[in-house]
């Protein structure tokens, strides 16, 4: 049995959580309606930008499903049926002991962004960091709990949380990979770059629908498969808006985790990144700069992704063959616990199939030492 570090683990908090919001808000997270034939499972702001797309998804979110209270951990994490999430630890650590994990990242609502007034979310992401702080304090080297992120409520909003649940130990920052109606590579966005890398807090951002929203929720035979293919190729656009935008070479010390998006094609990308800024292309490309600005880095765009940027996967074979083109330090291992594409509880026959022939001090650093760097986690 290896000791592995899971940096992709499904988190989401306590259905009573949300009983401790004033009503106006409750009502825009999911919680128990307690109705006259029993308990109601709602989520209002479920994929709630989606939901505008699909009426009959909407209908069912805000309606509800009827529940036993102890199902409520496992439907708002869509936990497969092998699987028992548990927003708490001592639950988490029974679980991690069938699959060999040593120590988690807990990814949390906000790494899909939430659409809600700006007051309600920060004071749901407060009520969430609190939780995580105060459940979490005596497992930070098995846990790295991520830090919701108000992204709602203004950018100064988002930076004080920041820095407030930085102070409680909590880490990484959460994002979604791309948020389309403001991009990263937008000066909005300079106050958090300058925060994070200031404490030293890594940014996992973790796939979403951003990239491809206007087409996901097109009904076909192939939409699911689809949408999974693009929605991970997809990220090469958010490392290229961090490093064309000169993001990673102005904050040197800010490190960002590509989540759940996979990893095979991240050595095209490093290499077609640097042929593309170094080549004909730019110089073609010359007229453009009239209308956005010359595009001037000190190194070669390669160099800053192998410096602050790393992808986590699950099971990639491409990845794991590439490393050496990519570099190790950009390779990080996670299962996607609870979820049902996840490979939980078989992490271990998995991880032993993908890096088969690998020395075992580079199975070691991908599937363990990388994480326990980035995200400080140092459990025995």
């Amino acid at each position: 049995m290896r000791k592995l570090i899971t940096t992709d683990s499904h988190w989401s908090p306590p259905i009573e959580l949300a009983d401790e919001l004033t009503a106006s808000y409750r009502e825009l997270v999911p919680h128990l309606e307690r109705r006259a034939d029993g308990n109601y499972l709602v989520q209002p702001n479920f994929l709630a930008k989606m939901q505008d797309q699909n009426a009959l998804m909407t209908a069912m979110q805000g309606m509800g499903r009827k529940v036993e209270p102890e199902e409520t951990a496992k439907m708002l994490m869509a936990g497969h049926g092998d699987s028992n999430p548990s927003p708490y630890p001592k639950d988490r650590l029974r679980e991690m002991a069938r699959d060999g994990v040593v120590a988690e990242v807990l990814i949390g609502p906000e790494g899909f962004g939430h659409h809600m007034p700006g007051d309600a979310d920060l004071a749901w992401c407060r009520l969430m960091n609190d939780w995580l702080a105060d459940n979490y304090r005596d497992h930070l080297q098995q846990f790295a709990p991520s830090i919701q992120l108000p992204l709602n409520a203004g950018m100064d909003a988002v930076v004080n949380e920041l820095q407030r649940a930085a102070a409680l130990g909590l880490r990484p920052a959460l994002l979604p990979d791309c948020l389309p109606d403001n991009p990263y590579y937008k000066p909005y966005w300079e106050p958090l770059w300058e925060a994070a890398a200031a404490l030293n807090i890594p940014i996992s951002m973790h796939i979403s629908f951003g990239h491809t929203e206007k087409r996901h929720m097109d009904i076909w035979p192939g939409m699911t498969q689809t949408s999974l293919m693009w929605s991970s190729v997809a990220q090469n656009e958010t490392i290229c808006w961090l490093v064309f935008g000169g993001i990673l070479e102005r904050h040197p010390n800010l490190k960002i985790i590509l989540t759940e998006g996979s990893a095979g094609w991240l050595s095209w990308l490093v290499e077609y990144m640097d042929y593309a800024y170094a080549g004909r292309f730019t110089q073609v490309a010359g007229p453009l700069t009239m209308i956005g600005g010359q595009l001037k880095l000190k190194e070669l765009p390669s160099f800053y992704v192998k410096r602050q940027v790393a992808c986590t996967f699950m099971f990639d074979p491409v990845a794991v063959k590439m490393r050496h083109t990519t570099g190790l330090d950009s390779l990080m291992w996670g299962n996607d616990y609870p979820h049902a594409e996840g490979i939980f509880p078989n992490s271990q026959d998995m991880v032993a199939m993908q890096f088969d022939g690998v020395p075992e001090a580079e199975i070691q650093q991908m599937t363990f030492g990388n994480a326990a760097r980035i995200f400080g986690l140092g459990a025995a």
